[in-house]
Formats: structure tokens, C-alpha cells, sequence
């Protein structure tokens, strides 16, 4: 008998999907193909593909952008290190949600998250909240006033180290806002492809309220609108713990989205700036820490002009270690989903992602001759 941990955490390293703490058994006499779901909507998982054991290729969602396969070793799976298993993101005046895996604990076992606004002053302690299945949350609040780093660690009630950062604090990155996104493409929801998509906005900011409302337009502010977001409530995957989202219909003609947001009686306009998001093409990624304080980041293109093969030309702070990959042509069911994607490593505490794409016919997306760059946290 072959046991296999399956987590939403260890699912988001990989793709940066989540998910509650499922365990598999595979016998030695498993059939030669299983059902695997991370969705957790059962309409979706209902209708997912089935698997074959021997390369236990996963299928998940990237936010609202599809299915995505990502071959990894059945061994890879086994879930037994310690560390927080988030790549945490805190907002000012909001909940933060810190979630750690611990094997060989039991409902019995206590664990503190010590944390302050610098590596040395971790004074504030508070229980974490025990699932009594080796899955411990911390929901911490946000001051208004907070610096722009939260150190912590996690210790027992001996105030004995249970996971840190290689003898260092975590530290979480401090945001004013987030603004995150995702992709699908329309007949993925059944709905004729007479645009170019679906685009989620997921929020956390000051005008986070049960209403906020999304104000948006196409091309400089065209055909403009209001639509009330969907709020979220506790959310550990975006890490801040109340967001708000919105899907928007893409028009063929949109070359980039123009938005701001309303709710406690406050404009959120980036600074007078307003917010922007590139449509064609369109560019997503997702970071997820992976417990060596590296980074699994998933890259997603979509409605450019490239041709696959597609790759993800890469490098991090200021284009240092520069790398070359091919993407993945999301496929469902024999339907191309209308993306490109790729999960890569990102190994040591980098803070930039930096990014551009070509076909094998040497044709480049460059972002208008400026390439990508991403905050990627510590």
C-alpha cells in the first residue's frame, strides 16, 4: 500500500491551486487510472479527467484560469516538511491568515506564531489554531500603521523554534493593496466565444467592504461601468483574510482594462493613478512559497500573438539567472483552453520576476519593449 498526502498547500508550490488536506491510498492493485480534484465545486470536479497512478499527472485551477497539468513524481507528493506553506501577503487594515503543515503532531499539540515588524522583535505571540490533522492557521489583523515587513516564527509553549527560515524570521511583505488576477476562456463556462474571455479580479484594499464596486471601462476609459464585487470572506490561498472578486466578459477589441474600486466610502484610484491590466496579451502569475524560502511561480499568457510553441523567457532581480522554457497549451477534454502555462522555481529570497515570451519563429511579446516585472515578495 502506496500512501500519498495530498495538500492544498503542497498543491499550490506545485500549482498554485488550494485546497483542503485530502489523504489517497493507492493499492498495489490500483486501477490504471484514478479521479484526482483540487476544486472542490463539485459541478467541476464531477466532470475532471481521470488519471493514470504511474505518472500521477495533476489537474488543477489556477484561480478561475483553467486546468493546467503538471507531471510530478508520485514521491514528490509525500508530505512530511515543516514550514509555512503559503507565500503569505499582508495587507494594511486587513486580516492576515498564516497556515504551517506539521507531521507527527496531534489535536493535542500547541503551537504559537510569534511575529512583529522587525527580524528582531517578535514580542506578540498567538495560538494557532490546531485542525488536529497536522494543519495549523494563525489570523492575525493588520494595523493601519504597520511597517512594511512582518517577521515571525513559529515555537512551541517552551518558546523552542518549530519552523522558521533557516535560523532566520519569515518575513511577509506589507501591501497597501493587492490587485490579482485570473484567466478562462469563455467556453470553458459554456458561453460562446464571441470575445476574448473572462478576467477575475481578486481585491484587498482600503475600499475592501461586503459591496464594493468594481468601475471599469476598456481602452482609456470607454464604455464605461459599475458592478458590485463579490465578497470573499477568509480566504488563506490570497493570504490577506477578506478579498473581494469580480469576472468581467473581455471584448475582442480591449487592448487593456481600466479600473477603480469604491467601498467604505473611499475611492481606491491607485494614488490618482488609476489601475491598468493589459489584455492583449494577457499575463498572470502566481507565486507560491516553497518551504526553502524559494518560489514555485505559475505563468500564464493568454490572447497574445504568439504560436505554439510557446516559451517563458525568465530571469529575477534585474534579469539575473536567466532561463529559457517551453509552456504548456492547456487542454480540456481535447478543446485548447485558450492559455499557456508554466510553473517554475525560483530558488533563493528574490523580490522581482522578470518576463518575456516567444514562438519558436523567434517572435517576442516584450510588453511594448519594457518586459514584465513582478513584485514577488521576499
Amino acid at each position: 500500500m502506496k500512501k500519498l498526502y495530498v495538500s492544498a498547500t503542497l498543491a499550490a508550490a506545485i500549482l498554485s491551486a488550494g485546497c483542503s488536506v485530502t489523504q489517497m491510498e493507492l493499492p498495489q492493485n490500483a486501477a490504471q487510472k484514478i479521479e484526482y480534484v483540487l476544486t472542490g465545486d463539485p459541478a467541476v470536479d464531477a466532470s475532471m479527467p481521470f488519471l493514470t497512478p504511474e505518472e500521477l499527472v495533476f489537474y488543477g485551477f489556477i484561480g478561475d484560469s483553467g486546468i493546467v497539468p503538471v507531471s510530478v513524481s508520485p514521491s514528490a507528493v509525500v508530505v512530511s516538511a515543516h514550514g509555512p506553506l503559503y507565500d503569505a501577503r499582508a495587507v494594511r487594515g486587513k486580516g492576515l491568515s498564516i497556515s504551517s503543515y506539521f507531521s507527527g503532531t496531534d489535536s493535542n499539540t500547541v503551537l504559537l506564531l510569534a511575529y512583529g515588524y522587525s527580524p528582531d522583535g517578535l514580542s506578540t505571540r498567538t495560538e494557532m489554531k490546531n485542525s488536529g490533522f497536522g494543519s495549523f492557521t494563525a489570523e492575525l489583523s493588520i494595523p493601519q500603521n504597520a511597517g512594511d515587513t512582518l517577521y515571525y516564527k513559529i515555537v512551541d509553549l517552551e518558546g523552542n523554534v518549530a519552523a522558521d527560515s533557516k535560523g532566520q524570521p519569515y518575513a511577509v511583505k506589507v501591501y497597501d493593496r493587492i490587485v490579482s488576477f485570473s484567466y478562462s476562456k469563455a467556453y470553458v463556462y459554456g458561453e460562446p466565444a464571441d470575445f476574448a474571455g473572462w478576467l477575475t479580479v481578486n481585491y484587498s484594499g482600503p475600499s475592501l467592504s461586503s459591496n464594493t464596486v468594481f468601475h471599469y471601462g476598456w481602452n482609456n476609459w470607454q464604455n464605461v461601468a459599475d458592478t458590485n464585487m463579490q465578497f470573499m470572506g477568509s480566504s488563506t490561498y490570497y493570504s490577506s483574510a477578506n478579498y473581494s472578486s469580480i469576472m468581467v466578459k473581455i471584448p475582442n477589441n480591449a487592448e487593456y482594462l481600466d479600473f477603480v474600486f469604491f467601498g467604505n466610502g473611499v475611492w481606491d484610484n491607485n494614488g490618482g493613478g488609476d489601475f491598468h491590466m493589459n489584455v492583449k496579451p494577457i499575463v498572470i502569475i502566481n507565486p507560491s512559497k516553497a518551504y526553502d524560502g524559494s518560489k514555485y511561480i505559475s505563468v500564464v499568457y493568454a490572447n497574445g500573438t504568439l504560436s505554439e510553441p510557446v516559451y517563458a523567457h525568465y530571469g529575477v532581480d534585474g534579469w539575473q539567472n536567466v532561463k529559457d522554457e517551453a509552456m504548456y497549451a492547456a487542454y480540456y477534454r481535447g478543446s485548447w483552453l485558450g492559455f499557456y502555462s508554466k510553473t517554475v522555481n525560483v530558488e533563493g529570497y528574490r523580490s522581482q520576476f522578470d518576463l518575456v515570451f516567444h514562438d519558436s519563429a523567434n517572435r517576442w511579446e516584450n510588453n511594448y519593449g519594457m518586459d514584465w516585472h513582478f513584485d514577488i515578495g521576499y
